[in-house]
């Protein structure tokens, strides 16, 4: 047991133990060995350090630095140690002595028994896991806002794997497309593709799983009910440690953004009839650019060639 001890000759032993202890501090990782008849606990010398507790010392000490929350984790670790099950590990928080700092920590320990099973010694090691914890806890943090903010999108979002089955449909999607999140997850995405988009969809997908990036692009989808609806894509892949392991794509409906524009062009159509009929053009100026747009009637009663001429400016703005 690293500690203290009686003290060896050997320089060997004393160089080992140095160098033991050397990676103890770096890697702040306490040993101990608790004598269950003596009530007492041997530690590594950084037990100070680490815990603020002396490397001898009764284990009491060590109970009574325990979060209280978190004892009866430890003390249900102990009582589970049997000769047929000696060993246990459990993470608790722990205040320091000193500081008061409160800390996470890995315990691994293992019981050791004598001929009757009665338990004699515990030993083990502590290891200072706070900045896994702390990273855990970020990342449970982050997925717990990013999952809030799919489910309460109005946009459809939806993952698939390297299959192109689906893994994901938040509500967005199950308003959009009129599926449930049950209906859908772990079937083809295909579903919901009209054939005539399937190879534009597949060129897609390889694209952004070979690494590319692509803009929003404007597609169709098929509803439940079987109508084509006009969305606008966004696709990009899903990657973990080992590479892409799917995409994701989100759609917006933009069918009512298409009937406005169709309806603006239908409107141009008719103005350019009645301007036709009635032999009359359109203008209009742009003041902070100084600069005027004539209708092709316009051309036409002033005798231009809207190809090669331009309007003319200063004439036309001094006779309005």
């Amino acid at each position: 047991m690293i500690g203290q001890g009686a003290e060896d000759p050997n320089p060997k032993s004393i160089r080992a133990k140095a160098w033991a202890q050397r990676a103890l501090h770096i890697g702040k990782v306490l040993v101990y060995s608790c004598n269950v008849q003596t009530g007492m606990a041997q530690r590594s010398e950084n037990s100070v350090e680490i815990v603020g507790l002396p490397a001898f010392s009764p284990t009491a000490d060590w109970s009574d630095c325990i979060f209280s929350q978190d004892l009866p984790y430890f003390e249900d670790a102990l009582q589970s140690l049997t000769p047929g099950a000696p060993a246990f590990e459990v993470e608790y928080r722990i205040r320091h002595a000193v500081s008061g700092g409160l800390f996470w920590v890995l315990d691994r320990g293992e019981g050791h028994f004598d001929a009757s099973g009665k338990r004699l010694e515990v030993r083990g090691s502590i290891i200072d896991i706070s900045g896994r914890i702390g990273a855990e806890t970020e990342m449970r943090e982050a997925a717990a806002r990013l999952a809030a903010i799919v489910a309460s999108s109005e946009d459809a979002i939806i993952s698939t794997d390297l299959h192109d089955v689906v893994t994901s449909w938040n509500a967005g999607a199950a308003r959009l497309l009129g599926y449930s999140t049950a209906e859908m997850l772990g079937q083809p995405v295909s579903r919901i593709i009209p054939p005539d988009r399937v190879a534009q969809e597949q060129a897609t997908l390889n694209t952004v799983r070979g690494g590319d990036k692509l803009p929003p692009y404007d597609s169709t989808r098929l509803s439940k009910n079987n109508n084509r609806l006009d969305v606008s894509l966004t696709v990009s892949s899903i990657r973990d440690a080992t590479g892409v392991i799917g995409t994701s794509t989100i759609a917006r409906d933009i069918t009512e953004r298409r009937h406005h524009i169709e309806e603006l062009r239908r409107n141009e159509k008719r103005l350019r009839l009645a301007l036709k009929g009635a032999r009359a053009g359109a203008w209009d100026y742009n003041l902070q650019r100084r600069e005027m747009r004539w209708s092709p009637e316009m051309f036409i009663l002033y005798g231009l060639d809207p190809a090669s001429e331009a309007p003319p400016t200063d004439h036309f703005a001094a006779q309005v």
